[in-house]
């Protein structure tokens, strides 16, 4: 932790302004006025709607996170982790080791943790924000994360929960944006921690990370909290709220990366090695029908040059770029709104000479043509996969 804190100390701290838009519909609304394209809202069956135009004529209709290339294939396949995993293993995108089980594979399930090292996780399958993911499971407490992660699943409905088992891989949680084919930004999500100062104990030194909380509204409404999950992991390291640590000792609150635990967001794509940046633009490739995503990566340290993607999500947690604590804010939604218009005008014929598009218009087209054509390379490799498959069947 301290060398990571080195490295990311010469990042600026952001002063946000509080009244920024949180909710997805009204930032889209904003980055629109921003570019001067005009939209019309609509509500239907409480659904809002934004129809957007360019030079008064419907390009298309945008809800909620549903972005305008992400395919309904696209979208099913990332709500399912195992699935996900296999079309990154065909294009060959490092993951971890994992296997998924039905809630009546118990005894298959502990036949495969034999083989795993300590820790391992367990995680359910169709859930998103880390809901039902443990951590830290070992051959102890294995059934009982096991029983907690079925529950979670049956809780919210799911009749049929299954159970996703792999290797656990520790280091620094990446979450790379993909915008239309284009790499956005890298944010770290780094864990909560604090830094002694000799004087104050655990409880003041929350005290005081809550209040810098306060300038910036995506973190405010989080403040940490003192629950049985921090607590445990105080006595674990021999402390607990009325602990002073001394100066210059870091301790970690939890080892999730959580709002709630004092988790603090770094822009480092400028910091971490172009080939982290890289295979989160291959994650987005690698799955048919995606084209803006987020995708975790675990690497070892802020130096490496290799990670392993541990999820790729459809609708990516843009907030972590548009509020993001330390280093450059970014804008995706006008990134991704500026490069379906310009999809759209050549549909429709609207861009047919070189003067018909300024400098920066160029370079995300000649960008989204690199992107496309990687992306019909390995859905080839699907294809191929698949008719190889039947082939032999």
């Amino acid at each position: 932790m301290r060398e990571t804190l080195l490295e990311l100390s010469a990042l600026n701290t952001n002063q946000i302004d509080l009244d920024l838009p949180l909710e997805n519909m009204e930032q889209v609304k904003r980055s629109l006025d921003d570019m001067s394209v005009s939209f019309t809202k609509k509500n239907k069956n409480n659904r809002e709607s934004i129809d957007i135009y360019n030079n008064n004529k419907f390009l298309f209709s945008y809800t909620k996170a549903n972005y305008p290339n992400n395919k309904f294939l696209g979208q099913s396949i990332c709500n399912d982790k195992f699935e996900t995993e296999f079309y990154l293993g065909l294009n060959k995108v490092p993951t971890p080791e994992s296997k998924v089980f039905t809630e009546k594979e118990l005894t298959l399930a502990q036949s495969f943790i034999e083989d795993l090292s300590e820790p391992f996780v367990v995680k359910a399958l169709n859930l998103r924000e880390g809901v039902g993911v443990f951590t830290d499971v070992n051959h102890s407490n294995f059934l009982k994360n096991w029983n907690d992660c079925l529950t979670i699943q049956k809780k919210r409905g799911n009749k049929k929960p299954k159970v996703l088992i792999q290797n656990q891989i520790d280091g620094l949680e990446i979450r790379v944006n993909i915008t239309e084919g284009i790499i956005e930004s890298a944010i770290l999500r780094l864990q909560g921690y604090l830094i002694g100062d000799g004087n104050s104990s655990i409880e003041e030194l929350v005290k005081i990370k809550n209040e810098e909380k306060k300038r910036n509204p995506h973190i405010n409404k989080y403040p940490i909290v003192f629950d049985d999950a921090v607590l445990n992991n105080l006595k674990k390291i021999g402390k607990d709220q009325n602990s002073i640590l001394e100066e210059e000792e870091i301790i970690i609150l939890n080892k999730k990366p959580e709002l709630y635990y004092g988790m603090e967001t770094f822009n480092v794509t400028e910091i971490v090695h172009p080939n982290i940046l890289t295979t989160g633009l291959n994650a987005v490739t690698a799955i048919p029908g995606l084209h803006t995503g987020g995708v975790d990566i675990i690497i070892p340290n802020l130096s490496s040059d290799t990670g392993s993607v541990i999820e790729v999500n459809k609708n990516p947690a843009f907030n972590l770029s548009l509020y993001v604590d330390k280093g450059e804010t970014g804008n995706p939604l006008k990134d991704i709104f500026q490069s379906h218009i310009l999809e759209s005008r050549i549909m429709d014929d609207d861009i047919r000479e070189k003067d018909d598009i300024n400098a920066e218009e160029f370079s995300i087209l000649l960008e989204r043509f690199k992107y496309l054509y990687n992306k019909d390379k390995y859905n080839r490799n699907i294809i191929t996969h698949y008719h190889n498959s039947n082939k032999n069947s």
